[in-house]
C-alpha cells in the first residue's frame, strides 16, 4: 500500500513560482489559439460543453470518495490522477471563459464569467499555493537564549460548567514586539505571512507553561485564492438573483 501511495505522490514543488505561473500562463494563451482557431470543431465543443464538466466533476467527487475510504489514497490531494482531474477541470473552464469572452455581452455575462473565472483562479491559486507554501516552526520559552522569541504569558481559558479546556492563547515578544496568538486566531505577521499557535508543554511539578510552538504560514496565493472565491460567490448570488427574477415575470 505505502508503495502505491507513493508512486502516485506528485512533488507540488514542480509547479514552484515562478514555473506554475509560466506554465498556467503558457496553458492558457495553448488554449485561446486552440478556442480562437478550432472553436466550432466537435472535440473542442464537447471539451467544453456541460456534460465534460459534469463527468469531470463526477471523477473528482469519486476520487474524493475513494480517498477517505481506501488508506492507499490516504493522500489523494497530492496524487497524479487528482491533480490530473484538477487540471482538466481548470482547462476546461478556460475554454468555457474564453468562448463566452469572445461574444462578451456585459448584463447577459457577467455572473457567468465571475462564476467560472472565480473557481479557475481558486484552483489555480490553490494548486499554485500548494506548491509556494513554506511552513516553519518556532520554539518559543520563558526564558530564551539571546534574541529569540520570549513567551510572556500563556492562558487556558476554561468552560466554567465542567472546566474543560475550550480556548488557548499565547503573548510572545518577538523581533521586539509584543504579539497575541490563540487557537484559529494566528497573528498576521505581513500579507503572505501569518503565525499559528500549535503546540505547548506544561512542567509537570507546578503546572505552567513552559513553552509553545508557534508556526509561521507563508502563502502568498493566499488573496488570490480568497478574490476567487468571492467572485465565484457574488457571481452565483447574482445568478440566483437573476432567475429569480426572470421566474417573477
Amino acid at each position: 500500500m505505502a508503495k502505491i501511495s507513493d508512486l502516485l505522490t506528485i512533488d507540488y514543488s514542480i509547479f514552484a513560482f515562478p514555473s506554475g505561473l509560466a506554465l498556467g500562463a503558457a496553458v492558457v494563451a495553448l488554449l485561446y489559439v486552440v478556442e480562437r482557431r478550432w472553436g466550432r470543431c466537435k472535440a473542442v465543443e464537447r471539451a467544453r460543453s456541460p456534460h465534460a464538466a459534469c463527468l469531470l466533476l463526477g471523477l473528482i467527487a469519486a476520487y474524493v470518495v475513494a480517498g477517505g475510504l481506501l488508506p492507499a489514497l490516504a493522500d489523494f490531494s497530492s496524487s497524479w490522477p487528482f491533480v490530473t482531474l484538477l487540471s482538466a477541470l481548470e482547462m476546461h473552464l478556460a475554454l468555457v471563459i474564453i468562448h463566452r469572452l469572445r461574444s462578451f455581452h456585459f448584463r447577459r455575462d457577467l455572473a457567468f464569467i465571475l462564476v467560472h473565472a472565480g473557481l479557475w483562479l481558486a484552483l489555480f491559486s490553490g494548486m499554485a499555493g500548494a506548491a509556494d507554501t513554506r511552513k516553519t516552526d518556532i520554539f518559543v520559552t520563558v526564558q530564551p537564549a539571546g534574541r529569540s522569541p520570549r513567551l510572556l504569558s500563556f492562558d487556558i481559558d476554561r468552560n466554567p460548567a465542567d472546566g474543560s479546556p475550550i480556548q488557548y492563547s499565547a503573548t510572545v515578544v518577538m523581533d521586539g514586539d509584543t504579539i497575541g496568538v490563540a487557537v484559529n486566531s494566528p497573528y498576521s505577521a505581513s500579507i503572505a505571512d501569518d503565525i499559528y499557535l500549535v503546540d505547548f508543554d506544561t512542567d509537570m511539578a507546578t503546572g505552567e507553561v513552559t513553552y509553545c510552538v508557534l508556526q509561521n504560514v507563508h502563502q502568498p496565493w493566499k488573496y488570490p485564492l480568497l478574490a476567487g472565491i468571492v467572485m465565484l460567490l457574488t457571481g452565483t448570488l447574482a445568478l440566483t438573483l437573476r432567475k429569480r427574477k426572470e421566474a417573477e415575470r
